[in-house]
């Protein structure tokens, strides 16, 4: 929709499955929001949208791994069911 009506201004609710009381007040808040998200999630009750910011790379906590592993290891992402995207994480891939 957002490539064939660009003047229309969409945006993606995820809608919190536990609470499904508040979707007509979450879903109104979207409307009345002047934000720019074009997705935005609510989970127990709290607005998550994506935003991107730089960081300083001193300012990120490393993860170790065994040297051997460090260069061997190879990863994918992994997701709790198929379309859950609450619950990613990197899991190492099977040699």
């Amino acid at each position: 929709m957002a490539t064939e009506l660009p003047h229309v201004h969409c945006r993606l609710l995820d809608l919190d499955p536990a609470m499904p009381e508040q979707h007509v007040v979450q879903t109104l808040q979207e409307f009345r929001s002047d934000g720019d998200e074009t997705e935005v999630s609510y989970r127990g009750g709290r607005r998550f949208a994506q935003r991107i910011g730089l960081q300083p790379l001193h300012e990120l906590s490393p993860r170790l791994l065994s040297a051997r592993r460090a260069l061997q290891a190879d990863f994918h992402l992994e997701s709790a069911g198929p379309g859950n995207v609450d619950e990613l994480h990197w899991a190492e891939s099977p040699a």
